[in-house]
């Protein structure tokens, strides 16, 4: 069964390398200690690295009264962003890198609206098992090196988050959409190419 929480999930990691479970992660304990920290920065990078398919959100993103020399329009970032994917335009383009800049909790463009679509924190529950099982054995592997676990044994778990998270990856494609195909005329490449955009 999926776990449902983020103890149940170190506790399946921390179970893996023969360490005693925690309550909670104010527990007194060194595995507790080690999971409080290690948790949300493992999580975090699996999910930014990666675009999933449980965890992309397409908003319209909100104008600001924020000011800049060189833009016109500044917009705020939404709280639970990790890693941004695209910035489009009310017509669906995906602009260019040139075309808008990201400064502190802001995006500063000369488009009058914008769209992102971006990867999102989730909780457990939101999180197939495949994920779940990548993520286990990722914690493991962190968890392993540094509560002192035989390196022999360390180096296992990290062969095996190599191999889950690989396996994940390729579950994960199967339950997202085709791209739509992108007109030449269209293609930020093509524009690039051919002096930037008229």
């Amino acid at each position: 069964m999926a776990a449902q929480n983020n103890i149940e999930i170190c506790n399946q990691a921390l179970t893996i390398c023969d360490v005693e479970t925690i309550a909670s992660f104010s527990d007194l304990s060194r595995a507790a200690e080690i999971a409080a920290v290690q948790y949300d920065l493992v999580l975090a990078s699996m999910l930014s690295k990666n675009e999933w398919s449980f965890n992309v959100s397409f908003i319209e993103l909100n104008q600001t009264l924020e000011t800049q020399e060189k833009w016109q329009y500044a917009y705020s970032l939404p709280s639970d962003l990790l890693q941004i994917r695209s910035v489009e335009t009310q017509a669906g383009r995906v602009l260019a890198h040139d075309r808008w800049v990201r400064e502190g909790s802001f995006i500063y463009s000369n488009e009058k609206r914008l769209w992102m679509r971006y990867s999102n924190l989730v909780s457990p529950v939101q999180m197939p098992a495949y994920f779940q099982e990548a993520l286990v054995w990722n914690l493991a592997s962190v968890f392993g090196a540094t509560l002192a676990v035989a390196s022999d044994r360390v180096d296992f778990f990290r062969s095996q988050a190599v191999v889950k998270l690989r396996e994940a990856l390729r579950t994960d494609n199967l339950q997202k959409p085709p791209k739509p195909f992108l007109p030449l005329e269209n293609s930020t490449w093509l524009h690039a190419r051919n002096g930037g955009w008229c």
